[in-house]
C-alpha cells in the first residue's frame, strides 16, 4: 500500500485540539503508526479520553492542558514535550 511507504514511526508528535472529534482521531492515528503523541486541549477530561486509546498501543500518550490562544500555555506544551521525550518532530494543529 502506498501509505506504508510514507509511514513515519518513532517520532514525537503534538496534536492540539485532540480532545474530541477529528482532533482525537488525529491524535490516535500517529500512535497506531508508531509515534509517541502529546495531546493538547483545554479540558483535561477530554484529554484523558484521547490518551487512553493511545496508551493501548505500544506508544506513549501524554495529556497537556493547553489553550493555544495563550502564549505561555503553548510554551509549556512544547517544553513539557521536550522534557518528556527529548525532542519534538511533528506538530498537528
Amino acid at each position: 500500500m502506498i501509505l506504508d511507504d510514507l509511514r513515519i514511526t518513532d517520532q514525537v508528535a503534538i496534536v492540539t485540539g485532540g480532545g474530541a472529534g477529528i482532533g482525537r482521531g488525529s491524535a490516535v492515528a500517529p500512535a497506531e503508526a508508531g509515534d509517541n503523541v502529546v495531546v493538547a486541549a483545554r479540558a483535561k477530561s477530554h484529554l484523558d479520553d484521547t490518551v487512553r486509546p493511545i496508551e493501548q498501543t505500544v506508544r506513549t500518550g501524554l495529556a497537556v492542558v493547553t489553550d493555544v490562544m495563550i502564549d505561555e500555555d503553548v510554551t509549556n506544551l512544547v517544553d513539557t514535550t521536550v522534557a518528556q521525550f527529548g525532542r519534538l518532530d511533528i506538530s498537528v494543529r
